[in-house]
């Protein structure tokens, strides 16, 4: 069994600029836990399952958006956003050649950025 595990933080304001433009604006920020499927086998087996190790990660946004009322019959909303996404430690991160065999191992520890 594989589990996602999401905190998430948003903060959204608006700002009514004047009868015809509202401002929405803000942040998020989601800190994610992957927990792996494990591998399970008979007693019999001779296979020994590789243990999983969790990942992790942290998102972050800001935005903003515009809703301008050009008229009664119609509106215009326009934004912008900026989102960023890392992956965390702690764990092994391993690179790999042109035939997908393992060549390098890093291990980062715990909230270390790796990407």
């Amino acid at each position: 069994m594989s589990r996602i595990q999401d905190w998430n933080l948003k903060q959204e304001f608006q700002y009514f600029a004047n009868p015809r433009n509202s401002l929405r604006f803000g942040f998020n920020s989601t800190y994610h836990t992957v927990t792996p499927g494990q591998i399970e086998v008979s007693n019999n087996s001779q296979f020994v399952p590789p243990t999983l190790q969790k990942r992790y990660s942290w998102e972050n946004a800001i935005f903003v958006s515009n809703t301008w009322k050009t008229s009664d019959k119609l509106n215009i909303i326009y934004g912008l956003r900026l989102s960023s996404f890392s992956v965390l430690g702690k764990g092994d991160f391993y690179g790999l050649d042109n035939n997908k065999i393992v060549d390098d191992t890093l291990s980062y520890a715990t909230g270390e950025f790796v990407k």
